[in-house]
């Protein structure tokens, strides 16, 4: 398995808040929230899309994912941001985790 997918895999960790909060959890990942996840040597960065411009858990999101993927094998650092270039919409969102937040 290669780096950028262990880190996939580790972000599929992450619950996001909101989804938590209404009784739901889903993952960051399957919620369409990942963007961009760049590799360089073990410095990765990661852009982030949010649902709402102003999402109050915002800095909490992106603590969490450079946390946790601080912890895979092989990365020495991360970044993660939010993207305001990127917009969210549903169709981000995988399969499953569209019918679970229905």
């Amino acid at each position: 398995m290669s780096r950028i997918e262990r880190i996939r895999e580790k972000l599929r960790e992450i619950k996001d808040p909101c989804s938590v909060s209404a009784g739901r959890p889903v993952d960051i990942v399957s919620l369409g929230l990942i963007g961009r996840i760049d590799d360089d040597a073990g410095d990765v960065s990661i852009s982030l899309v949010l649902t709402e411009p102003v999402c109050w858990f915002s800095r909490n999101i992106v603590e969490a994912v450079e946390t946790s993927v601080g912890q895979v094998d092989g990365v020495r650092s991360v970044e993660a941001f939010l993207d305001p270039e990127e917009i969210w919409d549903p169709d981000r969102m995988e399969p499953a985790a569209r019918a679970a937040v229905r």
